[in-house]
């Protein structure tokens, strides 16, 4: 799709070609961000400003080619997913906590949270499995870093994680092992998810919602209590997510 973009003249864009734009669109946002840029040599500040400046660019021209409240489709979702890459990397996390709502109920309008294998070929069932995790990362961690709730309980989930197999051996028909000895990027990607599983019983257990205050023996103020017992809980977690 990204050859044929450049390949077809816009004036012959079709449907497919104009559901790609903003998805491309952002992905040079993210990308701008990240790159050497003229100002480079003038220090790291000056870098980081103008790929800011860049990025804001192609971000605006994608988040004006679509309508992210009826995102319904992978690409459309994909789009959404890099703008809050972005966001987030631009430390802008008021509005990329918006747009992580967005993706979210888009997701689970899409069915992304269920582990639907019987409907989809093996790529379309591994997009949608990284689409969906990708998503709950990020909700995990911007709503810790705000404070705010998460956005979907785990009860609701019964999606897999990804497999953990690289791109290339994956096709429409099957997927192939990986050769001895290579490890896939998405294990890296796994563990990673594993870990905000273990951030959000942080956030559940340490830092209720409902208050764990509680009037300690011969003190008439509240003292913040948190079980022992669940803070060991974690640190056994911890312990065996390293391993």
């Amino acid at each position: 799709m990204f050859d044929r973009i450049y390949d077809t003249p816009p004036e012959n864009f079709g449907d497919e070609e104009n559901r790609f734009l903003p998805l491309l669109y952002s992905i040079l946002a993210l990308g701008s961000m990240f790159m050497d840029h003229p100002g480079a040599f003038k220090g790291q500040d000056v870098s980081y400003k103008e790929g800011i400046d860049q990025g804001l660019k192609y971000f605006t021209a994608a988040r004006q080619m679509m309508e992210i409240t009826d995102c319904r489709d992978m690409p459309s979702l994909q789009a959404v997913l890099f703008m809050i890459l972005f966001l987030q990397s631009s430390a802008n996390l008021s509005t990329c906590y918006s747009y992580i709502g967005i993706a979210l109920r888009s997701a689970l309008r899409m069915g992304l949270h269920r582990n639907l294998t019987y409907s989809f070929n093996p790529i379309e069932r591994e997009t949608r499995r990284r689409a969906f995790w990708i998503i709950r990362k990020m909700d995990t961690y911007v709503s810790a870093l705000l404070g705010f709730p998460k956005m979907l309980n785990d009860e609701d989930v019964d999606q897999e994680l990804p497999i953990e197999v690289d791109d290339e051996y994956i096709t429409r028909d099957a997927i192939l092992p990986m050769p001895p000895g290579k490890l896939s990027i998405f294990a890296a990607s796994n563990a990673h998810t594993k870990l905000m599983f273990i951030l959000a019983k942080v956030i559940r257990d340490v830092y209720p919602l409902k208050s764990a205050e509680q009037c300690m023996p011969g003190s008439e103020r509240p003292t913040y209590v948190v079980s022992h017992a669940k803070i060991q809980a974690i640190e056994y977690d911890l312990q065996a997510w390293l391993e």
